[in-house]
């Protein structure tokens, strides 16, 4: 059986974060004092709402998979209480049930319904689906493609404009037809050939065609972003340097629409890492420079710092003692729910840097 729920972030009361238990009594202390962190941390960044927390930031996926799990224990107990032979897994808003009955499939629906709505959480009906067998797999249909199949499975000495066309063509028509896992299949092959170093970079202008045309898939289709930050990345390792240096500009040149619009993303952290390991260690000081002057000292991401880091960057290293007071000062916050004071007034936190 599968289903999901419906505008599951967008239902999530945040109070209840700080209403989930935990077995291990040596740090639910601590555990406690996260929630209500966490929670009181959802309402500041939605407009102090408790109904919903946004999606995007990496607090609200951590506060969504802690809630789930919470959930996914009482559906444990309630498999239990009605002696149900059933096993599922879940991943974030999607569940899957699986048993040998029908029966035991159609009741634990029935009080799935009802324990969800306590949390005032519901299922879109129109996907509770129940399978004889497995479910059908979306699967990829590279045989739509042959124009691609040397790019996919041949060797190419030189990228060129035709292969780039033939590249941009198919995917475009791929997502016309909203077919994500072909174009998953051809951007994940494509990084293979690249890394086995079966299809090599050269000419500049098709480089930054091919990367420019990339980068811009992403913000039409976030979904991609991981496979194609993957080919990225490859390309990157596997270019000369003149050619690298073409793809670091290219990226740079698109970090404030990134900090404008996918700031606290995994999609944000992803750029940074394919940024970072195209440049040069003064390349890099020049990203932090850039980055750092877009965010608030506060707001800056541990983990786009964690992927700018090089030991070779002196602007970096300088970087590393104010990051490890500053991990140090919110981890005790965190343990503490404490707010530590800065002697010239306001917390720590607020004023650090």
């Amino acid at each position: 059986m599968q289903t999901d729920l419906s505008k599951f972030f967008e239902n999530i009361y945040t109070h209840l974060l700080s209403q989930i238990s935990i077995t291990d009594s040596e740090n639910s202390e601590k555990f406690k004092n996260y929630l209500l962190w966490l929670d009181e941390y959802n309402q500041k960044i939605n407009d102090d709402h408790t109904k919903g927390i946004i999606q995007g930031p990496i607090s609200s996926k951590i506060s969504a998979e802690l809630f789930q799990l919470s959930l996914d224990k009482k559906i444990l107990r309630l498999i239990d209480k009605l002696n149900l032979d059933i096993n599922f897994t879940s991943y974030v808003d999607d569940y899957r049930f699986f048993s040998k009955r029908n029966s035991d499939l159609e009741l634990i629906k029935h009080h799935l319904i009802k324990l969800f709505r306590q949390y005032e959480l519901s299922f879109n009906d129109s996907k509770f689906q129940i399978y004889k067998g497995f479910e059908i797999q979306k699967q990829a249909h590279l045989d739509r493609y042959p124009v691609i199949k040397t790019l996919t499975k041949g060797h190419i000495s030189q990228f060129s404009f035709e292969d780039y066309t033939a590249l941009r063509e198919t995917i475009i028509n791929v997502l016309a037809e909203s077919d994500i896992p072909t174009a998953k299949a051809i951007l994940s092959m494509v990084k293979n050939q690249v890394k086995n170093k079966n299809v090599k970079f050269k000419d500049n202008k098709v480089v930054i065609s091919l990367m420019l045309f990339l980068i811009k898939i992403t913000y039409v289709k976030p979904i991609l972003f991981m496979h194609i930050y993957k080919v990225i990345s490859v390309a990157v390792s596997t270019a000369i340097p003149a050619v690298r240096h073409k793809i670091w500009s290219t990226l740079f040149a698109e970090l404030d629409y990134i900090e404008d619009s996918f700031s606290d993303t995994d999609l944000e952290v992803w750029y940074f890492y394919a940024l970072g390991k195209a440049g040069t260690s003064k390349e890099t000081s020049k990203i932090f420079s850039a980055y750092k002057k877009k965010k608030k000292q506060t707001d800056l991401s541990v983990l786009v710092l964690t992927v700018l880091l090089k030991q070779h960057s002196k602007q970096i290293k300088e970087l590393n003692y104010k990051l490890l007071v500053w991990q140090i000062v919110v981890q005790t916050q965190i343990n503490t729910g404490q707010e530590f004071l800065n002697p010239n007034g306001g917390s720590l936190s607020q004023n650090f840097g």
